[in-house]
């Protein structure tokens, strides 16, 4: 989330249970999911913010948005952030600039391409030493240690409702990523004596998602339902390093959720399922909700949730949780 400038996007809604699971990977506790400013305006917007602090710090965030067609508009924007920090190579160097090419064919669709490129290099101190926790003369655990990370984001996006009621809509996404992770000077014990380390980190990551969402009986019935499914497939690759081994490979996942109303009482399942890495990772979760009075509402779930290893973990580290609530 540090990469992503919040001020690039119109609202951040936070998913958690039943919902979280079928998403994402390895969100038994929430997803964040956060959805882009969408600007139509025939006439320039301007927004601009500048902060400074302590530590020298200095931040600043500015957007540009216009209309250079009929319903298509073009957003570009730039944050700049950069501070001493109170302690050795505590502080921080970022920016961040941005675009947004957006077509808004009707009301129900519209089609956007962004492109992000961050640049952000922070000290990676490891915390104070806590044989001195004076605040004015302690030193930091790395004196020196860096990380640097560069990273690009592309994403096409399509979404459009299918029906004029809105009962049925679609959403396709098609993005890239590629990150540079170089770290400097970071402690690393080589089997005999602690050298400083140097490495560099590329990993990329190209993919597409789709997902489809439709109520089988209208929202106005008292037994409305809905059903949601969807599926992702991405091209993974990233470098051998002293720390982690070179990966080239795919991963697969697919989901569905369904919802149900009888009455005031609502009952919610959902699935998700990953294959990477010839490791298949089942996801499940079931609930049920209740209102009582205006402000009170009864729930129970059940969420059986498989943590899939990342790509820099040994294969035996899938770990199943199940969580009652």
């Amino acid at each position: 989330l540090v990469f992503l400038p919040i001020d690039f996007f119109e609202n951040v809604v936070i998913i958690i249970g039943v919902d979280a699971i079928a998403y994402i990977d390895n969100a038994s506790g929430a997803v964040i999911n956060a959805q882009e400013i969408r600007y139509n305006t025939a006439k320039p917007y301007t927004r601009l913010w500048y902060s400074q602090g302590g530590n020298n710090y200095l931040a600043a965030d500015g957007i540009l948005s216009q209309n250079i067609a009929p319903n298509l508009n073009l957003t570009l924007g730039f944050r700049r952030m950069s501070s001493e920090g109170r302690f050795t190579s505590s502080g921080i160097d970022a920016w961040n600039v941005r675009s947004k090419l957006q077509y808004t064919p009707s009301n129900n669709s519209v089609l956007s391409f962004t492109y992000m490129f961050t640049n952000h290099d922070m000290g990676a101190f490891g915390g104070l030493n806590s044989q001195n926790t004076d605040q004015f003369t302690s030193e930091p655990v790395y004196s020196g240690a860096n990380t640097v990370v560069k990273r690009n984001d592309a994403t096409i996006t399509f979404s459009s409702f299918l029906k004029e009621d809105t009962t049925a809509s679609l959403t396709a996404i098609l993005y890239y990523s590629n990150t540079l992770t170089e770290q400097k000077n970071l402690p690393y014990f080589d089997g005999v004596d602690i050298v400083n380390l140097a490495y560099k980190q590329q990993e990329a990551i190209v993919g597409s998602s789709i997902r489809y969402e439709q109520y089988l009986v209208p929202k106005s019935s008292i037994f409305a339902n809905s059903l949601q499914v969807g599926g992702e497939v991405e091209r993974i690759s990233t470098n051998q390093t002293e720390y982690f081994d070179a990966f080239l490979g795919n991963k697969l996942s697919g989901y569905g959720i369904y919802k149900q109303h009888i009455g005031d009482l609502y009952l919610k399942a959902s699935f998700r399922g990953t294959l990477m890495n010839e490791t298949f990772a089942p996801s499940l979760g079931v609930g049920a909700y209740l209102p009582i009075g205006k402000n009170n509402l009864l729930k129970a779930e059940v969420i059986q949730n498989t943590n899939l290893r990342s790509i820099f973990e040994p294969s035996d580290q899938n770990v199943v949780n199940t969580v009652y609530s």
